[in-house]
């Protein structure tokens, strides 16, 4: 990640994508001290190919000893900014990489977290936060008490852990770019295939003509306990946005699981989604959360039990 190093103090500040400099509080990602820093001085802005640097201030602002004179100058790595008439006011450009979607641990001897995918805190064997992006493409933290949409500068904290979210908004916008990349939720069609007995239930994904086969996994159940309740509630007349929510506390008595294990499931679900479709790894909200309550998260599914058409819900 892009990084300036304050040549007074050593000081290392990680870019966030639109980073702003000043001697103001509100708005300003790192504050600057001194009676010729500006409230707004300048701002460091990810182009999507290039780190540039704006001036805002009244007192100038120089790069390489080099008061800037248009709107903006490309940054480069080694380049010295200048803020101010005080030394402390100088900053060398240490990283010019492009910014990616990064929790950074706010405690030492912590590595930062790099987020592609899906990724689960403290670890997969109790993923007490869920941290994924969205079919409408916001990274966002999910607990048992709901979803929180990430922005710049948010922090998580787990225990005695805390990091610190960075966006990679320009990048993020051209990630993952493939044949797939434009479905949406609305396209997809899951189908079931549960034994009579039902101790077996695979999972297919389709889309136009094309299927991907997830075959069978545990957790494939308990999609099924939750597609099964948003067809009950459907045919019940019960609006969509309120269709197929079940109550946690329900869930874990009905499988006679904890909710420990009824996460570690989710998030199975979701991650079998994102090894076995890299392109379509912006659908991984498989389970949608509200506070105390999971729900499936397709809208469109068939459910076919034995050689019979259980139910199903398709446009």
């Amino acid at each position: 990640m892009a990084m300036l190093e304050n040549q007074a103090t050593g000081e290392r500040v990680i870019l966030f994508s639109s980073h702003v400099f000043g001697r103001g509080r509100a708005g300003i990602d790192t504050a600057l001290e001194g009676m010729d820093i500006s409230h707004v001085h300048a701002s460091i802005r990810w182009e999507g190919k290039r780190w540039e640097l704006f001036d805002h201030s009244r007192n100038g602002t120089w790069l390489n000893a080099q008061r800037i004179q248009h709107d903006s100058v490309v940054l480069r790595k080694g380049h010295l900014i200048r803020f101010g008439a005080s030394r402390q006011s100088i900053w060398k450009m240490v990283d010019v990489s492009s910014p990616l979607a990064m929790l950074v641990p706010l405690q030492e001897g912590e590595n930062k977290i790099e987020l592609k995918q899906l990724h689960v805190l403290p670890d997969i064997k109790n993923p007490e936060i869920s941290i994924y992006r969205t079919d409408a493409g916001h990274w966002v933290y999910e607990t048992n008490a709901g979803v929180k949409i990430l922005n710049d500068g948010d922090s998580i904290s787990l225990g005695s852990k805390s990091w610190q979210y960075f966006s990679a908004k320009v990048v993020d916008a051209t990630l993952g770019v493939g044949e797939y990349q434009h479905i949406a939720i609305d396209d997809i069609i899951v189908h079931f295939r549960v034994s009579l007995d039902e101790e077996h239930v695979e999972i297919s994904i389709s889309h136009d003509v094309k299927s991907f086969d997830l075959s069978e996994r545990v957790h494939h159940y308990l999609l099924l306990i939750l597609a099964r309740q948003r067809l009950q509630d459907a045919q019940r007349g019960i609006d969509a946005d309120n269709q197929g929510w079940i109550d946690v506390a329900q869930i874990t008595r009905m499988l006679h699981l904890d909710l420990t294990y009824i996460n570690i499931q989710i998030f199975r679900a979701r991650k079998q989604v994102a090894d076995a479709l890299p392109d379509l790894s912006h659908l991984l909200q498989v389970v949608e959360r509200r506070p105390g309550s999971i729900r499936f998260g397709f809208p469109y599914f068939r459910i076919m039990r034995g050689s019979a058409l259980e139910g199903e819900m398709i446009v």
